[in-house]
């Protein structure tokens, strides 16, 4: 157990050091000192606890109230959540119901991986249980799938402030905070983004014990939750959350004080700990000690002995040996341990989804990108307004008029506890403090892109990070970092102040005052006096400054019920309960009504997905043929709408996943849809408005009973499978390109191979085969071979596809540059394709045994109590 010491009653001072007149005990833990009389600093939990639980899940349905209680939907636009998440997370459900757990998506793209691509959140639990549930998977249970992530969103941050010594009002304030940041509203329409972020808090909460004590069971249950997060489906914010992990573990290796041992138990239960580096020891002291032997004192009013004049002659403060093994044993040796470990097995633990996902990655689109593209959607600097003024440029994505774009940039986290956060920073001298407070600085500095060289520096070193883009998603740093040390704050404020941070909250208290009367003097005139001056401007001028200076007012407002507050608990005109009660509710007011009207909206976002008589037409007469809606009709026709209704598709909502080749092919190569390469796709039908332009020669009106889409047919559009009796090898890839663009290739009658045999007999054109299986990972096919030569199948080509003929192991060939093609002799033939990447199923194997090794140790180190440790 940690050390702990006892001293009597009687008077107590020290340099800064308040009277202390009750016996108090203290117990260094994690590197913080903890009052073992303060229950709020206990990490046991109970029925209060819960209570705070229930009330969390309470504040997600406030949230979004608008949605349980007016019908409305969410997001505003519809976003991912409708266009690509909804009709590709429905095909799922459809496959599992069925009996498949589908690798490969049909529909979209011409056919691609489907587990493979991340996005999916194909393996993510909470998906998963949906998917089987529910027997129809309609976008009302994704809408709920969304916003229940905002209840685990505050319920995780409770998690980490309780492991972090917080009271529960501290833990409260940061759970509320991140619950109903703007980060996370904002992105709801990303819900596999939010998915992912919402359990780091839970990630860092199980980390901590492993961090204090070295316990393995800890470090595999971290890792579970690692795990969990990075499964639901964005590459981008599981490296961010990486980052954090390391930023955390470094700031808890540099706390001032090693931390003396682990602790038995976090949220009630006896999961075991570490072996301890030191026994408890407890002093008694008759007389107080001089000032000479006591420490200045830490967060909480409390002190440590310097460890001389206590009876029993224990030095507290015995000097490590002078040298570097010992220091980064005492500080770094464990930490270090823990971060690598997890690390190790989160990805054992995920290689199941991340080994697929880099081979799918290595040929798609997103393999590599400029640095131009990366800084797309920076958060620009002029956008720090939004802190304090949340809807300075426009209360709703619709309505949003400032540099793009609302989503990627709003970050508000209501005013009182931005004021928990700049008092925690001066007045808690811990690591929790230092660490949260880097992590805000480092987020914002690295959201800001190519406005400073740090993002530039992580694009041009860090693994991964030059994939993606978008890095105003460093604001999930900010809104973190800045709960967790509202959190801190309201911690501070959970007890009478310690004498030494009462000078330091009076000169908070003052410079607050000031930044209030500034704004009340001398910025709110200057705002109103604009909005005077510009009455005879036109009409959208004069309402931006209007929505602008009505968010200023409420924030003035907000500001001053915060000063408010503020002094208040300063003067003890409130105290005890009132405290937390009135903070509670000023940034539930505050939160709730300034970012809960960012996503509701009464326009049904599935619209585009409601063409009723289209789709009739579609499912009667499309077969297995694909249809086109690259004609500027996806204003009114959803993208991916093919994957809701099981529709064949020569493309889909962009994905930065799909395959070079194919995208290639499709946007580069096919000089148009009157050539004989467009054909080769095996698009029928086209979509388009009333109006689309069309070659009216090759083109024909084919149903135009919906009330703003025709459909239009290819006569000469092939058969997705068909034979061929002559074939072209090409020596490369290259080569093979520029033989299927040369001006007399026929698809329908020759092939290009990069392998195999030539053939050259002509024959009289394409011979369609008969589909008997067309599935998410099988197809097979019928075709009666006049001759010798080659089945050719225009779905995209792609490592894992194996072939057979009759039963028989057949080889799979790369055909026309980008599709599949396989030998057949003469006469009737079944060939099928299947798809069966040994990839997956090695990594398969991998995860299964890391997750039965990490449930192992959680169970282990459960049922003896203490156990497995790196000690």
């Amino acid at each position: 157990m940690a050390p702990s010491c006892r001293i009597r009653a009687g008077s107590l001072r020290g340099p800064g050091c308040g009277i202390v007149r009750s016996p108090i005990r203290y117990e260094q833990r994690g590197g913080i000192l903890i009052s073992k009389n303060a229950k709020h600093s206990d990490r046991s939990w109970g029925l209060a606890d819960v209570v705070v639980v229930v009330g969390l899940a309470v504040v997600d349905v406030l949230l979004f109230w608008p949605v349980f209680f007016e019908g409305e939907f969410v997001p505003r636009g519809g976003g991912d959540l409708v266009s690509f998440l909804y009709p590709r997370y429905a095909f799922v459900a459809q496959s599992l119901h069925h009996g498949t757990l589908p690798l490969w998506d049909p529909y979209l793209y011409g056919g691609q991986p489907y587990l493979a691509d991340v996005q999916s959140g194909l393996l993510y639990p909470i998906n998963l249980f949906a998917f089987v549930a529910f027997r129809t998977f309609d976008y009302h249970k994704l809408e709920l799938m969304a916003i229940a992530h905002y209840a685990l969103a505050g319920i995780f941050a409770y998690v980490l402030g309780r492991q972090l010594r917080l009271g529960r009002f501290g833990a409260l304030t940061a759970s509320l905070t991140w619950e109903a940041s703007g980060f996370l509203i904002a992105h709801l329409g990303h819900y596999n983004l939010i998915a992912v972020v919402v359990w780091i808090p839970l990630v860092l909460a199980l980390l901590q014990p492993a961090l204090e004590g070295g316990s393995l069971g800890w470090v595999a249950a971290s890792a579970m939750a690692l795990a969990v997060s990075t499964f639901a489906g964005h590459t981008q914010m599981s490296l961010y959350a990486g980052l954090l992990v390391v930023v955390y573990v470094v700031g808890y290796a540099l706390r001032a004080r090693p931390s003396d041992g682990p602790q038995n138990s976090v949220l009630g239960f006896p999961l075991g700990s570490g072996h301890l580096s030191a026994s408890r020891r407890e002093f008694s002291s008759s007389p107080a000690p001089s000032p000479s032997t006591v420490r200045p004192p830490l967060p909480g009013g409390a002190f440590v002995p310097r460890g001389k004049g206590l009876p029993g002659d224990v030095n507290l403060k015995a000097p490590l040996p002078p040298t570097l093994v010992a220091t980064f044993q005492e500080r770094w040796l464990v930490p270090l341990r823990s971060l690598i470990l997890l690390g190790v097995w989160s990805v054992l633990l995920v290689l199941v989804q991340l080994w697929p996902s880099y081979e799918l990655t290595a040929q798609s689109v997103r393999a590599d990108i400029t640095y131009a593209d990366a800084t797309q959607f920076a958060f620009l600097p002029q956008k720090l307004i939004l802190l304090l003024i949340p809807h300075f440029y426009g209360q709703t994505p619709d309505k949003y008029w400032g540099p793009p774009s609302l989503t990627e940039n709003y970050l508000y986290v209501g005013i009182l506890p931005l004021a928990l956060a700049l008092l925690a920073l001066l007045c808690v001298r811990d690591w929790r403090a230092r660490t949260f407070g880097v992590v805000t600085a480092l987020g914002l500095l690295l959201a800001f892109a190519d406005w400073t060289p740090l993002h530039g520096w992580m694009f041009a070193l860090a693994p991964g990070f030059d994939k993606v883009r978008a890095p105003g998603r460093f604001l999930f740093f900010v809104d973190l970092g800045i709960a967790m040390l509202a959190g801190l704050g309201a911690d501070v404020l959970a007890r009478p102040l310690a004498a030494w941070r009462r000078p330091l909250f009076r000169l908070f208290l003052t410079g607050w005052s000031i930044f209030a009367a500034g704004l009340l003097l001398i910025a709110a005139p200057l705002i109103y006096l604009r909005l005077f001056v510009n009455q005879a401007q036109n009409a959208t001028l004069v309402q931006q400054i209007d929505v602008s200076t009505s968010s200023f007012a409420l924030a003035l407002l907000y500001v001053l019920a915060t000063l408010a507050f503020l002094a208040a608990y300063r003067y003890r005109w409130i105290r005890g309960a009132a405290v937390p009660v009135v903070a509670i509710g000023l940034i539930l007011i505050d939160l709730i009504g300034n970012n809960a009207v960012v996503n509701p909206t009464p326009d049904d976002p599935t619209a585009g997905f409601q063409h009723p008589p289209v789709i009739d037409f579609l499912q009667k007469n499309l077969g297995h043929a694909r249809i086109d809606t690259v004609t500027g009709v996806e204003d009114i026709w959803q993208p991916d709408a093919a994957a809701l209704y099981g529709f064949r598709s020569l493309w889909g909502l962009y994905d930065p996943l799909t395959l070079t080749d194919y995208y290639w092919f499709w946007k580069i190569h096919v000089p148009g849809r009157s050539s004989r390469l467009y054909d080769l796709l095996g698009a029928r039908y086209v979509l388009g408005h009333k109006n689309v332009v069309l070659d009216t020669k090759k083109f024909r009106l084919a149903y135009s009973g919906d009330s703003q889409i025709n459909v239009y047919e290819d006569p000469n559009a092939l058969p997705r499978a068909f034979f061929v009796s002559q074939a072209i090898v090409a020596p490369s890839h290259d080569a093979a390109l520029a033989a299927i663009k040369a001006p007399g290739f026929d698809p329908g009658r020759e092939v290009v191979l990069e392998t195999g045999a030539p053939e050259n007999q002509p024959g009289p054109g394409p011979v369609p085969a008969t589909f008997v299986v067309d599935g998410p990972n099988s197809v097979v096919v019928r075709v009666d071979a006049p001759r010798a030569g080659y089945l050719v199948l225009a779905d995209p080509y792609y490592g894992g596809w194996q072939a057979t003929v009759d039963g028989h192991s057949a080889p799979l060939l790369r055909a026309d540059w980008t599709f599949r093609a396989v030998p057949v002799g003469p006469g009737a033939h079944e060939v099928a394709f299947r798809f069966r990447p040994r990839s997956l199923f090695v990594a398969g194997g991998v995860s299964a045994l890391a997750w039965i090794a990490a449930l192992g140790a959680v169970a282990w180190v459960a049922w003896r109590g203490r156990g497995l440790t790196f000690r």
